[in-house]
């Protein structure tokens, strides 16, 4: 996840900086390169910079570490448990490594249906909704009795 979510960005940069955003599948896709000094959809961008700082790569590093200690100890995940925590995982190591140089991250997706539009974000954040979807939905489901006796 971290290498595609590099990958992505180098491509975004490479062919949107300097152009007019691109439109494509009728406007429903749309391409264009915004730097983000905030979290998810700009969320804290007008604290100040030491603020920000220790909160988006000090504070979610530690988080993701901690994660990552626990994915790692974790014995008896389902896989679609395993799979929802690495994609969050990669997704916020992605994003911690696209700000460590200047505190921002490289967005450069927007999606719309009709007049509604999501803010603009990236692969790694993409990332990030698909592990919580897989997550919470994969939570929902019922565990398999033990006992098949037990009438549950």
């Amino acid at each position: 996840m971290v290498a595609a979510g590099w990958l992505a960005k180098l491509a975004a940069v490479r062919f949107l900086d300097g152009r007019p955003p691109v439109e494509l599948l009728g406007g429903t896709l749309r391409l264009t390169l915004v730097e983000n000094p905030g979290a998810f959809l700009g969320l804290g961008r007008s604290l100040p910079e030491a603020a920000r700082r220790a909160i988006l790569v000090v504070g979610i590093g530690a988080v993701l570490l901690g994660a990552l200690a626990w994915l790692m100890a974790a014995r008896s995940l389902r896989p679609a448990k395993t799979l929802a925590a690495v994609l969050m995982i990669g997704g916020g190591l992605s994003n911690l490594l696209d700000r460590l140089p200047d505190g921002r991250v490289t967005d450069y997706v927007v999606l719309s249906a009709g007049p509604l539009r999501t803010g603009v974000f990236n692969l790694a954040d993409a990332a990030i909704l698909a592990g919580a979807i897989v997550w919470m939905g994969s939570s929902m489901r019922r565990e398999p009795s033990a006992d098949p006796s037990s009438g549950a």
